[in-house]
């Protein structure tokens, strides 16, 4: 993986620093993080070195040597950093749970993962132009967002420092799905803390950055925005990164989606399953996938920090009515892509040409019940209302899923449905 790093961080006109970098990396993924500990609050320090450590412990135990999904990295290990606050608050005695932003980005194969809260950005600049942004969590931006302001009022706004969402809050933020982006020959990514962005306008970032030097040209910025911020100023604190590789070459947008990681299979040519082109398939798995993905990210909106139970505890009470309303979703994905159809002319009434098309009720409510087995045993069943979170902690966590946990399971539900169609 070729790339540039640069990162620097300044005090500021603060009395110290209580923002904090990382960079982690493996022969295979980068991990880019920028936490800014709230000034307002206690601790923020405290909070900002948290979360950091955090983020940077549990990418090196799963990027081994990349991370098997970079997006749900991001989504639950920021949702459990929120956590980890509340729970150094109480460990340490703590009146008030420290706060702060972040944004993370993780990038693997060519391409770019990016999540935030709070008013920590993260710039994709390609070709002298901002290409992606965050859009910070903040008061302001609601109002400009709303019409109510313009692009001209966001710096000097009095509430221009409001955040509605950050980590350690007393109301969990809400945590979306990342996003992304492939990554382009001299992209260049920034992650930084209000006090850069904050202090230069837009144009002096994309004036400077893309210099042949990424150091010499970060260190111009930060000194510029400490300068600008005077003995008033906020910490400023940056991270940039410089793609130097080719892109990967593109099938083209109509391309099919690659093919799961297929189990050995001796009798995957005799298989009975004619109309269906694989790519179709595909896509109903791909259905399959999210609505089981779904689920996880539903449960990281509980507010982990005031003592409630973890997401994977959340997972396994699941009641056989939240089982049922699961299998229902995925009943309804199948559905989406196999709609009903009539018997084409002259086919055969049974056989090994009868088609998944034309599987009665009863017969699909019979393969949905594989499904349920098939995931009940990769992923075992929920403790009893009376034990206790350990209890539950112990039993199989949904939350930390494998790819390769995933594709064993839904290869086993592929293969039931490839095996009721050549039935």
């Amino acid at each position: 993986m070729s790339s540039a790093i640069a990162y620097k961080s300044r005090v500021g006109g603060r009395h110290y620093n209580q923002d904090r970098l990382g960079v982690w990396r493996t022969p295979e993924s980068t991990l880019l993080v920028v936490a800014d500990g709230m000034g307002g609050h206690a601790n923020g320090d405290v909070a900002a070195q948290l979360v950091v450590e955090h983020l940077g412990a549990e990418f090196e135990r799963a990027a081994q040597p990349r991370l098997a999904d970079p997006d749900l990295f991001l989504t639950r290990r920021i949702a459990s950093a929120h956590a980890l606050l509340g729970r150094a608050a109480r460990a340490r005695g703590l009146d008030e749970v420290p706060r702060t932003t972040v944004a993370a980005c993780v990038v693997q194969s060519a391409r770019v993962f990016w999540l935030h809260v709070g008013d920590s950005r993260f710039y994709l600049i390609r070709g002298g132009r901002v290409r992606a942004r965050t859009k910070d969590h903040t008061r302001v931006q609601k109002l400009l967002d709303e019409g109510r302001i313009g692009e001209q009022d966001v710096h000097v706004h009095p509430e221009r420092n409001v955040l509605l969402q950050c980590l350690g809050g007393p109301v969990a933020p809400r945590i979306v799905p990342a996003s992304s982006a492939e990554l382009e020959r001299g992209d260049l990514l920034l992650l930084c803390s209000d006090g850069l962005w904050g202090a230069l306008a837009q144009e002096e970032l994309l004036a400077e950055l893309p210099g042949a030097d990424l150091d010499a040209a970060l260190e111009s910025l930060v000194t510029r925005a400490e300068r600008i911020g005077g003995r008033h100023g906020d910490n400023v604190s940056a991270i940039a990164l410089r793609w130097d590789e080719a892109p990967v070459p593109s099938a083209g947008p109509a391309a099919a989606p690659a093919p799961l990681a297929e189990a050995a299979d001796t009798t995957r040519e005799t298989w009975a399953f004619p109309h269906v082109p694989d790519s179709d398939v595909r896509s109903a798995i791909e259905e399959l996938r999210r609505a089981l993905r779904q689920r996880g990210r539903e449960v990281l909106d509980f507010d982990l920090g005031a003592g409630e139970a973890g997401p994977q505890e959340e997972y396994l009470r699941m009641s056989d009515e939240d089982v049922a309303r699961e299998v229902a979703r995925i009943g309804d994905a199948y559905r989406r892509v196999y709609p009903r159809a009539p018997a084409p002319a002259g086919a055969s009434a049974a056989g090994n040409d009868e088609e998944f098309l034309r599987m009665s009720d009863a017969d699909i409510e019979r393969a949905i019940a594989r499904i349920r087995v098939a995931f009940r045993s990769v992923y075992p069943g929920a403790p009893e209302g009376g034990e206790t979170p350990q209890d539950a902690a112990a039993q199989e966590d949904y939350l930390r899923m494998t790819d390769e946990d995933i594709e064993h399971a839904i290869e086993t539900i592929r293969r039931a449905f490839r095996r009721r169609a050549a039935s």
